[in-house]
Formats: C-alpha cells, sequence, structure tokens
C-alpha cells in the first residue's frame, strides 16, 4: 500500500496550509512571480502511473542489492512492469531472474527505471 501526500500544488511558502505543517509538494507554485515547479515526486508519481495501470496486481520481488528500491504489478493485460530506483551515487550491477529467463543490466545513479515485459 503507498499514499500521497495531503496536497499536490503549494505555494512557496507550504500553504495554503491550516495547521502550520509545512511540507513540499509536487508541484509548488510561487505566489510572487506565479512561477511553477514541478518537484520530485511530480516525476515520480508520472512515472509509476505511466507502467503501473488501473487494476494492477502487486507481484514478489526480491533483491538484496543495497541501494536499490523496486516494486513489481502485473496489469490487467499481463504485462509486468518492474520499477527500480537507485537512490545511491554510483551505478549498481543488477542481475534478473524471472523462471529461466536472466537480464544483468546496470542501473544508474539516482536514477529510476522501469522494465516492462510479458508474463
Amino acid at each position: 500500500m503507498g499514499w500521497v501526500d495531503w496536497n499536490m500544488v503549494l505555494n512557496n511558502n507550504g500553504g495554503p496550509n491550516h495547521v502550520g505543517n509545512f511540507y513540499g509538494a509536487p508541484v509548488i507554485v510561487d505566489n510572487q512571480s506565479n512561477e511553477v515547479l514541478y518537484e520530485s515526486p511530480f516525476y515520480y508519481l508520472g512515472h509509476f502511473s505511466k507502467f503501473i495501470r488501473p487494476g494492477a496486481k502487486r507481484v514478489n520481488a526480491i533483491s538484496d542489492i543495497e541501494g536499490l528500491e523496486y516494486t513489481a504489478f502485473i496489469n490487467t493485460d499481463r504485462n509486468i512492469s518492474l520499477v527500480i530506483m537507485n537512490s545511491r551515487d554510483n551505478n549498481k550491477q543488477l542481475q534478473i531472474k524471472d523462471r529461466e529467463k536472466y537480464m544483468q543490466l546496470e542501473i544508474p545513479a539516482h536514477s529510476i527505471i522501469t522494465l516492462v515485459y510479458q508474463a
């Protein structure tokens, strides 16, 4: 299960906000210049929604590589989307195995990638 913060858009002071907990949001609007700033969560949400479609079910994915975060879903069209994030300052080598299929790849530092394949 996941969640999205209570606001998708805030001003550059973290508002409007009635309780004083001034956090960021995926989109910030500078109320002085009216400039719209797209923050990292905006792009994360867009990335996930492009590959993980309504009705998708989470499937098991296992890794012991430090610095990689991942999740996998099977969409209603039977395609599996494996989303991998490397939060580290260096590239990471990864071998993916699904039954008898193997794939070796390098995940660039500070990146999110998605692999999509037919189950």
